[in-house]
Formats: C-alpha cells, structure tokens, sequence
C-alpha cells in the first residue's frame, strides 16, 4: 500500500512578487507508518517532491517518483489531501483507482472555526464541541455533524459563514470523507502527515524571519531540500553527479 499526500503551502517572494503556493507532495509506504505511542506515530522512510512551478509540472514530478518508489511491484494507492479541486484532478488523472482520503487534518480546521464562533469566549466548549463532531467524522455521520452546526440559536454572521464553509467542505469531498470504512481497513486519514511536509520542506527553510526569495533561489532550495530529507540516495547521488575541479579553486 503506497500513500501520496499532497498539500500546498506560500512562499513568500522578493521584489514585492507577494506569495506564491509551493505544492509539496509526500510518497511512503505504509509498513513504514510505525507507532511510538498510542496517538503518535512516524513514517521511517518518506520521499518528498516540492516546486513553485505549474501544476501539470507538480503531477509530472509526482508521477515520477511515484514510478521510482513504487517500481513494478503490484501495488495499492491512497491519496491523501485537502479540499483543493487540483489535487483530486491529479489524483484521478495519475492515479485512477486509488483511495481518496480527504485530509482530517484539514477538515478539523473547519470544525474549529465553527466552534469558535459559536463560542468565542469559552475554549472549553470549543474542545469539547470539536472532540464530539470528530467522534462523529470518525464514525462517517457527517450529515450529523451538519445536524449539529444549524442547532445553535441566533446565529451570528461568522458563525453562519463557519457553518455554510464547513457544510460545503463535506458535501463536495463526502467521495472522500468514509472515515469509518478508512479506519477499519487500518488506513491512515492524515493526522498532519501531509501538514509535516510542508513544514519541513517549505516552511522551516524558506519562511523564517524576514524571509523573501527568488523564484529561481526558492525553487532550488526546495529541490534540494525535498531531496536531502528524503530516504533514498537521491541527495548523494545528486552530488555524485557534479564534478568539480578544485584546482581552480584560489
């Protein structure tokens, strides 16, 4: 069983260019998902993938490292992502068949943002709220959680756009959101795995303080990047493939 997880995550660009979105795509193994308590796991051995560039390019990076991951051998995919029309796209195109998981990661940000309109002042009830309505995703009664959101009385202008965001988040991925049959087959629902990448790729190199970047310095950092924390020989063999004469060098 091979997972892709796909994300995006802004760049932030020099000569007053603004933010650009990074895709960063993650590859791995799900004998490599290992628990190291009972909420927490690591994935031992990943491949990751990242470019400021178009999307079809982003799909033909992806596609190729999933070929050289997965080799010949017969082989099972979830795609794990956000809401993001262009993921299931690829996801379709590059991928047909696959299991499509629809981030809980990311569908939980909704929850919460209902949960603080409704009750900003008192994170208790904001927990609480949100432990209930995952209870309920997880249990794949998300027409519930719908239920749910249009009891609260007199609802307030962001509590109504926090609801309408969430109802239609579920309804247009509710293909993707059977946490119930994903769980029972011992599939991962994301959990911040894809969340990971962006930051670890992205976002602890490229985003620190008073940060700003060319496309051209951006894009290569991230290649590098994206190749140095992956687990396989693609760093040293990109070394290996420069040759240098250091006599030149004074």
């Amino acid at each position: 069983l091979l997972y892709v997880g796909v994300d995006g995550v802004m760049t932030p660009l020099n000569q007053k260019q603004g933010y650009k979105e990074a895709k960063v795509g993650v590859i791995f193994w799900s004998k490599d998902h290992q628990k190291v308590g009972k909420k927490r796991g690591v994935i031992r051995t990943r491949e990751y993938v990242a470019t400021l560039k178009s999307r079809p390019e982003f799909t033909q990076r992806v596609s190729q490292l999933y070929n050289q991951v997965a080799g010949t051998k017969p082989t099972k995919t979830v795609v794990i992502g956000d809401g993001a029309h262009w993921i299931w796209s690829m996801a379709s195109e590059q991928f047909p068949g696959s299991v499509e998981i629809l981030d809980f990661f990311h569908l939980s940000e909704y929850v919460w943002a209902v949960a603080k309109a409704a009750y900003p002042n008192n994170e208790d009830y904001q927990l609480d709220w949100v432990k209930t309505q995952q209870q309920l995703l997880k249990k794949s009664q998300w027409n519930t959680v719908i239920e749910n959101c249009h009891q609260f009385p007199k609802k307030k202008k962001d509590l109504k756009g926090a609801i309408t965001d969430l109802e239609r988040y579920l309804t247009n991925n509710q293909s993707r959101i059977d946490y119930h049959s994903y769980l029972k087959a011992g599939l991962m629902i994301g959990s911040g795995v894809v969340e990971s990448s962006n930051r670890r790729v992205v976002t602890q190199r490229l985003k620190q303080a008073g940060m700003h970047w060319s496309l051209f310095g951006a894009e290569g950092v991230m290649a590098l990047r994206a190749a140095y924390l992956s687990n396989s020989t693609r760093w040293s063999n990109f070394w290996s493939s420069k040759s240098y004469n250091y006599s030149q060098v004074a």
